[in-house]
């Protein structure tokens, strides 16, 4: 499993990494997590992992913080990617800022955007990928259904729209669970669009959509099912 949290906020990537691991100690024996810096990278650890070949049965979870802009470490991992999707264990990227290419290279991965990082590296694209995720929080089936063709033309991958649902839900059920603005760490303008759309969800529906978007993620990354016309579906049966 390949998860990259970008932007600039240090503990919103926190929050995200967070919540992967509490998704993920649910469903999995994931253990503790183990953490690497460009300082302590160890490459064969890494594809020892990734590869399969470790000793030990269980899930190892791998939160790995700002390696990127290292070109050893970055050539490394650009070989190394497709067997981090197709493993079992978790490798979750953390980094501030990421280019064209790096996306690229994670384009299989489940790619969290945080709020303030949604800017895409190709700024010729002029599709703004939050109005889906409006769309999605005001329950308008059809300009969420429209919204995402859109994206599709715009070649938005599946991991950068099911990051932004997933983010737009996570949002929401906050909201509906919590009662002091800016709860959960977001921000008073992030709070209070995710508080007008809690008025359209029932709690046990937020938490169904959100564990269905995990799934999809999960299945799409171990071949075991479409990533983009799951979204598609889940769009059209839970609006």
């Amino acid at each position: 499993m390949l998860y990259l949290i970008y932007g600039s906020d240090q503990q919103k990537r926190k929050q995200q990494y967070e919540k992967i691991l509490s998704d993920l100690s649910r469903t999995m024996n994931t253990g503790a997590p183990l953490r690497m810096d460009a300082s302590s990278f160890d490459q064969a650890v890494i594809e020892e992992y990734a590869r399969g070949t470790k000793l030990f049965s269980g899930t190892s979870v791998f939160i790995i913080d700002a390696v990127i802009k290292n070109e050893e470490i970055f050539s490394f991992l650009s070989k190394l990617l497709p067997a981090c999707v197709a493993s079992d264990s978790a490798f979750i990227f953390l980094e501030e800022k990421v280019n064209k290419d790096v996306i690229e290279k994670f384009k299989k991965a489940k790619v969290v955007i945080l709020e303030e990082a949604v800017q895409r590296a190709d700024k010729k694209m002029a599709f703004n990928i939050f109005t889906l995720a409006d769309a999605f929080g005001s329950r308008d089936k059809k300009n969420a259904w429209v919204l995402y063709e859109r994206a599709q033309i715009e070649n938005l991958s599946p991991e950068e729209i099911h990051g932004v649902l997933f983010w737009q839900v996570k949002n929401i059920l906050i909201a509906k669970k919590d009662g002091s603005a800016g709860g959960g760490g977001m921000s008073p303008f992030a709070y209070s669009k995710a508080k007008t759309f809690a008025k359209n969800f029932e709690v046990d529906e937020l938490e169904r959509i959100s564990k269905n978007l995990i799934s999809i993620s999960h299945e799409a990354h171990r071949g075991l099912r479409d990533f983009a016309v799951s979204l598609e579906e889940l769009i059209l049966t839970e609006l």
